[in-house]
């Protein structure tokens, strides 16, 4: 399942429509299936407007009849003013956790801005990896108890810095105090 979330009128369905080739009548209100579970026929396709599902429904049940969809399109409902009545409330709340529980069911979520997708995992993936592949390097390293500022003086210490980048750290660093 592909989750796609964005603000009201962010390119979400025209992302699912043009870039995944999803037909116009591939699209199905979810808040259709308040009383019932998914029919057959739209097994498959795409629902959007999520979030009105949990007007009816508490999350849990909402996520139960989400799940037989290829993409699921929910509005960001959570940022903005705060809803007066508790009602509204309670229903921008049930509607987070459901976005969190299709976010931690979905295999890719993908995030809608001005038109712009950004796949979420994806991104958090890469950071992860980088950060991994950091640990790996700084664990494997002769010198992992020193800490990253004293390496680089290190291991510039005794000649002239030579790239441009160089002369900038000498420039900005700090002077050592030798004892």
């Amino acid at each position: 399942m592909m989750l796609v979330v964005g603000g009201a009128h962010s390119g979400k369905r025209t992302f699912v429509r043009e870039k995944l080739g999803f037909a116009a009548d591939d699209f199905v209100d979810a808040a259709q299936f308040a009383e019932g579970g998914v029919p057959a026929a739209f097994a498959g396709r795409v629902a959007y407007c999520a979030e009105e599902l949990v007007r009816a429904l508490d999350a849990d049940r909402a996520l139960e009849r989400l799940i037989g969809f290829d993409v699921v399109i929910l509005s960001l409902v959570g940022s903005g003013v705060v809803p007066m009545r508790a009602e509204d409330a309670q229903w921008r709340e049930r509607a987070g956790r459901l976005g969190c529980a299709l976010a931690a069911r979905a295999d890719v979520v993908v995030r809608m801005t001005c038109g712009i997708p950004r796949s979420s995992r994806e991104t958090l993936m890469m950071r992860l990896e980088g950060r991994r592949a950091r640990a790996r390097l700084w664990k494997s390293s002769s010198c992992a108890m020193v800490p990253r500022r004293a390496r680089k003086t290190i291991a510039t210490a005794g000649r002239a810095p030579t790239s441009p980048v160089e002369r900038g750290r000498a420039r900005f660093a700090r002077p050592r105090v030798l004892s």
